[in-house]
């Protein structure tokens, strides 16, 4: 599945706010494994970042004083960035694609974040938010105010995608260290992106342009996006690539009553017309009765009899099956969603 600009290729970029946000993108920055996309950050402070030339910062520091860094200064911040929004709009003028990440339930990404978003949207580009909760220890005061910056965010953002941190206590095991913990939090923006960019850059099969990945994704929204490469015979593969997909334990691993729905399959050669169907049929039941479905095929002979199948979800109404889900180390059948346990799916990790 293949994403173009008439014969240009979209540009994506990365963008971090906050101290969280900042890290993240210099991590992805220095992967190397990001090279076509742009990382600019918007942090409360001069913060160093390592020398990598996909990094920009852009600047609001010399603006802050003593009241716009508590949690109550969302407004101030607001403010702040509406008087550079030149400064800020110069850095994604000729972006396609915006991803933001921060952590929200501070007053500086709450302040920021959404005048982001909206001046990318007035530039004319797609923009997914991959923002995280906090965790319960942090108290009742950041959590509502998490809740408020959420909802200020997903106004903003063509689509919303929520990473629930507390997840974290509920899924490793004791001793796990703290810093391969705080490594989970990370993936699924790493997961979101590396599946845009694929649906963008891979070179067979144009199914998708970037008006219909605009179409399904810019509606202002709670979104999921997920991704899974199962092996075997035809019936062990397809269904243990849907698991896959809908396996990332932080993020929500439903799309019960999403109105907009794309999946693409990869695979080689050998791919059979029922198997497709299977899979389209799996995972497109819980979404409502009339969403809107694109479908998108690669055939790659990497793969060797190996399968791909990609999925993203987005126009649902809420994320209430974030808040408070209690997950068990090994996940049981009540975890899998609806309609995988139809289909019969066990969910193994």
């Amino acid at each position: 599945m293949l994403v173009k600009l008439g014969n240009k290729i979209p540009t994506i970029t990365v963008i971090g706010i906050g101290g969280f946000g900042q890290q993240t993108v210099q991590e992805m920055a220095l992967s190397n494994k990001f090279s076509d996309i742009n990382f600019p950050t918007i942090a409360p402070k001069k913060n160093s970042l390592e020398h990598n030339v996909n990094i920009t910062s852009i600047d609001l520091a010399d603006k802050i004083d003593n009241s716009t860094t508590t949690e109550d200064s969302s407004q101030k911040w607001r403010e702040i960035a509406l008087d550079n929004k030149e400064v800020i709009k110069k850095n994604l003028i000729d972006t396609d694609i915006l991803f933001i990440t921060c952590n929200v339930g501070k007053g500086f990404s709450m302040g920021i974040t959404p005048v982001v978003a909206d001046i990318a949207r007035e530039c004319g580009a797609l923009v997914i938010a991959v923002v995280t909760m906090p965790f319960k220890l942090e108290g009742k005061k950041r959590m509502l105010a998490a809740e408020k910056g959420l909802k200020l965010i997903k106004q903003s953002a063509g689509t919303t995608i929520v990473v629930n941190k507390q997840r974290i206590f509920e899924n490793i095991k004791k001793g796990t260290l703290v810093t391969k913990a705080f490594g989970q939090i990370k993936i699924a923006l790493h997961q979101s992106i590396n599946i845009i960019a694929e649906i963008i850059q891979v070179a067979e099969h144009i199914n998708i342009d970037l008006a219909d990945l605009k179409s399904m994704m810019d509606n202002k929204s709670f979104g999921f996006i997920g991704e899974g490469v199962g092996s075997g015979t035809i019936e062990e593969r397809s269904k243990q690539a849907i698991e896959q997909a809908f396996s990332f334990p932080l993020t929500n691993n439903s799309i019960t009553g999403a109105r907009n729905i794309i999946f693409n399959v990869t695979s080689d050669k050998n791919l059979g017309m029922a198997e497709t169907n299977e899979i389209a049929s799996i995972i497109t039941q819980s979404a409502n009765k009339n969403a809107n479905i694109k479908f998108g095929l690669t055939i790659d002979e990497e793969m060797k009899g190996k399968i791909k199948v990609t999925v993203i979800a987005t126009d649902m109404d809420s994320i209430d099956s974030l808040k408070d889900k209690t997950y068990s180390n090994q996940l049981t059948d009540l975890n899998i969603p609806t309609f995988l346990r139809q289909n019969g799916i066990n969910h193994k990790r």
